[in-house]
């Protein structure tokens, strides 16, 4: 009779990067990091758009493996139910990217205080995720059409004109009736 043996899950909001042993870098992880640093909270639904060349699977694995080892955050969410997870940047993630000259400067300290916490404005910040996501990969379906990300915009801008932390934001007028 086979011997079977019992593996234990992992917890989901508790680290335990010495249950994952051989962390080697992928092309992947550093995708999923660049995917965090540029929009704050993405769901594992975003991943799997972002990264369609891997597995649904593959890519969850991924991401679990990078938050056991701290390089990205797990939200919990109230209604979470069969929602999909939400992930979060983390200084250990962005000190990465940092030093292996893949961004210019690290967004430290983001939410320091309780990293798993949902906070006020994490609907407003998926929301945003949903929308941008979206549109990248409706881009890439038209080979005419060519995403720029906005740190690409900013980097292209005149010296005098970056300084203005507003110069993604669009300006909408709303009236009584819609």
């Amino acid at each position: 009779m086979p011997s079977t043996q019992s593996h234990s899950r992992l917890p989901r909001y508790r680290r335990k990067p010495k249950c994952i042993r051989n962390f080697n870098w992928t092309p992947r992880d550093r995708k999923i990091l660049l995917s965090l640093h540029r929009h704050q909270l993405l769901r594992t639904t975003h991943f799997v758009q972002l990264l369609d060349d891997y597995s649904h699977q593959n890519t969850r694995r991924r991401l679990q493996i990078l938050f056991h080892h701290g390089f990205i955050g797990r939200r919990k969410d109230d209604a979470q139910g069969n929602k999909p997870e939400i992930y979060s940047r983390t200084d250990k993630g962005e000190r990465i990217l940092l030093e292996r000259c893949l961004i210019s400067h690290p967004l430290l300290c983001w939410r320091k205080t309780n990293p798993t916490k949902k906070g006020y404005f994490d609907d407003h910040t998926l929301f945003i995720s949903d929308i941008m996501v979206a549109i990248e990969c409706a881009c890439r379906l038209h080979p005419e059409v060519e995403f720029i990300r906005p740190e690409e915009i900013l980097s292209d801008m005149p010296a005098g004109k970056k300084k203005r932390h507003r110069n993604l934001q669009w300006s909408v007028t709303v009236s009584d009736g819609f």
